[in-house]
């Protein structure tokens, strides 16, 4: 596959790939049976995440699988579309989320338009106050969680208005180790 890579921080809402609402053409919505899109955690090496007490990053990697643009959300309306499920050794789960957006008011929403084949690579920065629910080791022995990447986009009026991609996507679970430096 000979995909465009676009590299950005899951917050940024600039890019000539975005498109304001209030323009955009209708591209078909798919639904979570015909999914296009497809999520990973791209990881080279061993599956190690390190607490340094600095922030770090790994990758998640959302693909268009299809030969068909397709409109995900972003900005305010695509904030926590994505998100992680950890389940520890003893199979409990906890879900990693992205910390409330401030109520300040009316926020833009916008769409992001993969064109076919294309990958967004969204950079996760480990550990911030950005996102709630990973572990932070601080002290003792490594934790070891089978993570997932989960990205979600519920139907709505509005998505289905403006054709914006509707299902749920989940990486391959693999384990990572979590641990202090």
């Amino acid at each position: 596959m000979n995909a465009t890579i676009l590299r950005s921080s899951f917050a940024a809402f600039a890019g000539a790939a975005m498109v304001l609402f209030g323009a955009c053409d209708r591209v078909g919505a798919a639904d979570a049976e015909e999914s296009s899109l497809e999520v990973s955690i791209p990881w080279q090496g061993k599956r190690e995440i390190v607490y340094t007490g600095y922030p770090a990053h790994f990758d998640v990697t959302l693909t268009n699988t299809s030969g068909q643009p397709v409109k995900i959300w972003d900005g305010a309306a695509g904030y926590g579309a994505l998100y992680f499920e950890l389940t520890d050794e003893h199979g409990e789960t906890r879900t990693v989320v992205r910390e409330p957006l401030a109520e300040t008011g009316s926020r833009p929403d916008f769409a992001r338009m993969l064109g076919p084949h294309e990958q967004w690579v969204i950079q996760i920065d480990y550990p911030t106050t950005k996102w709630l629910g990973f572990p932070h080791p601080h002290t003792g022995d490594p934790e070891t969680f089978t993570m997932q990447a989960v990205f979600e986009s519920k139907p709505n009026e509005v998505s289905k208005r403006f054709g914006v991609w509707i299902g749920r996507v989940v990486s391959k679970g693999e384990k990572y180790v979590f641990r202090n430096s």
